[in-house]
C-alpha cells in the first residue's frame, strides 16, 4: 500500500504546533514528519492528518469532546495510544495546543525506550567454501597470502 502524500495544510499545522522545546526533535516518519521527546513519538503528521499520543484517560476525553478517531497509518491497524486531531483545528492551533501539551507530558512520564542491541556483523562465505574447511573468499588455500607463507611479508622495503 503506498504512503499517502503529505498534505500542505497538515504540514503547516504541524510546524505551527510543534513545541519550541530544545528537547523536542522532529524527524522524518511515515513519509512525513513526527516530533519526539526522549525518543518517544508524541506528535506527527500523515497524509491529511495530525496525530498525538495520549494517556487512556486523555484519549477518552478527546474522543468524547471532538469525535477524534484513532490514528491508522494502515487501514484497520490503529496505532495504540494515538488519536488524530480534528481537521477543523488546522484553522485553530490554540485548540490543539492543550492536547499537544498533554501528549508531551504523557511521553515525558514514560520510561526511556530500551536501546536495541547491535547485531553482530554477518559472516560472508564464498559459494564454494564449506564450514570448517579453512577456505575463504580470499584464496583457495584458506587464510590470507601472508599466512600461507608462514606469516612473512613479501613486500620489499623502499631504499
Amino acid at each position: 500500500m503506498p504512503m499517502p502524500k503529505l498534505d500542505g495544510s497538515a504540514k503547516s499545522f504541524f510546524d505551527e504546533v510543534v513545541p519550541a522545546d530544545p528537547r523536542v526533535r522532529v524527524k522524518p516518519m511515515f513519509g512525513a514528519f513526527a516530533a519526539f521527546y526522549d525518543d518517544q513519538m508524541f506528535l506527527g503528521c500523515f497524509g491529511t492528518q495530525v496525530f498525538v499520543r495520549l494517556s487512556e484517560a486523555d484519549r477518552k476525553s478527546l474522543q468524547a469532546q471532538t469525535g477524534s478517531v484513532p490514528f491508522e497509518p494502515m487501514a484497520g491497524k490503529p496505532m495504540r495510544e494515538y488519536l488524530c486531531l480534528p481537521q477543523q483545528w488546522k484553522d485553530e492551533p490554540r485548540a490543539a495546543a492543550v492536547w499537544i501539551e498533554r501528549s508531551l507530558a504523557y511521553v515525558g512520564r514514560l520510561p526511556p525506550k530500551a536501546k536495541k542491541a547491535k547485531k553482530a556483523p554477518a559472516i560472508v562465505r564464498s559459494k564454494g567454501a564449506a564450514k570448517g574447511s579453512g577456505a575463504s573468499a580470499k584464496g583457495k588455500g584458506g587464510g590470507s597470502a601472508s599466512s600461507r607463507r608462514g606469516g612473512r611479508s613479501t613486500r620489499t622495503a623502499h631504499r
